[in-house]
């Protein structure tokens, strides 16, 4: 009788229904809709920096703020990352060196899969941001492959200062962007004789987003 007893039981347990709870949703912020088109990326690969027909190992240089004005709450944000701006460095993992675009020229295959991590900054602070609104905050960032081979997607984690989240969350600044040669750039990337050196984040695809997860 007990074994009776047992087994159904166990078959009302698995007839039983399964609750789960679902994590919550991201909670937007707000968002930007433009970005400063004069925003530029400066490589080096050792000595000969830049980005060349082949793929090589990269270290991205700030060479200013990229500026994203037009935000929702009224917020202007600039963005500043690089060593020579005091940050950590922003480079390229082993296994994803970084070519010219195929459209500019680069090799077959320089095109990564979409998501895929290109350029990481891992250790705060990263990079900077300074608030039109007042404070500033730092942290980490990933750049990633986008939908195109002349698109980046990237995601900023706030480690410090404004907007930090509270214990148990993160908020992550996230966008795509268009890239293209710096205007006056003199480079080929036919071959690798004169390699590409700086490129400028030419506009957003979609808006930035600021949000809490």
């Amino acid at each position: 009788m007990l074994r009776r007893f047992i087994i159904a039981g166990f078959a009302a347990a698995l007839a039983a229904p399964v609750f789960t709870i679902a994590p919550a949703s991201a909670a937007v912020l707000f968002t930007c809709s433009t970005i400063d088109p004069g925003s530029n990326l400066a490589f080096t690969n050792g000595t000969a920096g830049g980005l060349t027909h082949t793929k090589a190992p990269q270290v991205a240089w700030g060479s200013g703020q990229v500026n994203f004005p037009a935000c929702s709450n009224g917020e202007n944000l600039g963005w500043e990352f690089g060593e020579p701006f005091g940050y950590t460095k922003i480079s390229t993992p082993a296994a994803t060196p970084l070519g010219c675009p195929q459209a500019w020229g680069g090799a077959a295959g320089n095109d990564y899969p979409d998501k895929t991590k290109i350029l990481l900054g891992l250790t705060d602070p990263a990079f900077g941001v300074n608030w039109n609104l007042g404070g500033s905050s730092t942290g980490v960032v990933k750049f990633k492959a986008g939908p195109a081979g002349t698109q980046w997607r990237f995601v900023f984690v706030i480690k410090a200062g404004k907007y930090v989240a509270p214990a148990g969350h993160k908020t992550k600044i996230k966008a795509t962007v268009n890239i293209a040669p710096a205007p006056g750039s003199s480079y080929t990337c036919a071959d690798d004789s004169n390699p590409l050196e700086t490129i400028v984040f030419q506009s957003l695809v979609g808006n930035l987003t600021v949000v809490q997860v």
